[in-house]
């Protein structure tokens, strides 16, 4: 079987063409993870935030306790 240089040349095109919608989904899927662990990052400094104004609270009951303020 003979395979003229049109042909080679449209099977190149083809296979290149598929590989680049694979690289467009993993690209897209690449940046809904990025925003999904971007999201993650923003929730976990609430988290913290929250925890540091529950130990000064805490601090400021002991500190009140123990007779301080």
């Amino acid at each position: 079987m003979d395979v003229n240089l049109e042909d080679k040349v449209k099977i190149i095109e083809e296979v290149l063409a598929d590989s680049l919608e694979v690289q467009k989904r993993a690209l897209v899927n690449s940046q809904r993870m990025l925003a999904d662990s971007q999201r993650a990052v923003e929730t976990q400094k609430q988290v913290l935030r929250e925890i540091d104004r529950m130990v000064e609270e805490i601090d400021r009951i002991i500190m009140a306790w123990q007779g301080v303020y």
